[in-house]
């Protein structure tokens, strides 16, 4: 487990408590490595980046399902700039 910074495992993002956008993605990135993410447009690109980096506004999306592990710990609906997310968004 500590060759991986980043790990979601198996979320589900709902916006406005009605629309799902995500349903059951999982993905690993290991330390030191680069990673895309590809999709056509409305794949959930978008909506993945802002779960992993806590720019998910809790009114209007929340992960409500799955876990999100950043270097170990949970994250999932954490706020950026209230806990652990905030060194995503920088190198660490």
């Amino acid at each position: 487990m500590d060759r991986i910074l980043l790990q979601l495992n198996n979320i589900s993002v709902v916006y406005s408590d009605v629309i799902q956008v995500l349903k059951g993605v999982s993905l690993s990135v290991e330390k030191n490595r680069i990673v895309s993410l590809l999709g056509s447009n409305g794949a959930g690109k978008t909506a993945t980046l802002k779960a992993v980096s806590g720019l998910l506004k809790p009114g209007n999306g929340k992960v409500t399902d799955g876990t999100i592990l950043y270097q170990g710990s949970e994250i999932q609906n954490t706020v950026a700039g209230n806990g652990g997310c905030r060194s995503i968004l920088r190198k660490s």
